[in-house]
C-alpha cells in the first residue's frame, strides 16, 4: 500500500509547501499530493520522541508512528576524489539488530558544536577516523 504515491522512475522529493508533497520524476515536478494531519499526541519524549499521527491522504485515513529528535543531524558523504571512492563504516543498528554499513552521521548538539559543519567534521573523525582539509 503505496499512500497514493505515484510509480515515477527515477524520483526525486521536495517540498511544495504546507499540507502537500510534490515528488519530481526525471526533474520535473508532479502535481501535489494533497494531506491533512488530523491529530499527534506524544506517546513518548526522552533524547528521541514518538508521536501518533493520524493523516488523510487520498481519503483514507492513516495512523503513523513518527519518531523524532529535537537537534539536527548530519551525513557525511566522504568521497576521495583522488581515488574515486567513498568510505563507508560498519555500525551495530538496534532496529534491525544487525551490523550495517552505512555513512558516517550524528547529531547536531549546539552546546557541543559552533555550526553544521563542525558536527560533521566531529562526526567523520569519531566514526570513521578521518579528516578532511576540504568541506
Amino acid at each position: 500500500f503505496m499512500l497514493g504515491l505515484r510509480p515515477l522512475g527515477r524520483l526525486f522529493w521536495g517540498k511544495a509547501g504546507p499540507g502537500s508533497l510534490k515528488f519530481f520524476s526525471n526533474g520535473k515536478a508532479k502535481a501535489p499530493i494533497p494531506f491533512t494531519v488530523v491529530s499527534e499526541k506524544l506517546l513518548f519524549k526522552n533524547f528521541r520522541s514518538i508521536w501518533e499521527q493520524q493523516v488523510i491522504v487520498n481519503n483514507q485515513t492513516i495512523n503513523f508512528d513518527v519518531v523524532g529528535v529535537k537537534h539536527d543531524a548530519v551525513f557525511i558523504f566522504p568521497y576521495d576524489t583522488k581515488t574515486k571512492t567513498v568510505d563507508l563504516i560498519q555500525e551495530y543498528h538496534p532496529g534491525p539488530r544487525k551490523v550495517l554499513l552505512g555513512l558516517p552521521a550524528g547529531m547536531y548538539d549546539p552546546q557541543k558544536h559552533d555550526s553544521l559543519l563542525q558536527a560533521a567534521q566531529h562526526e567523520l573523525s569519531e566514526e570513521a577516523r578521518l579528516t578532511s582539509d576540504h568541506w
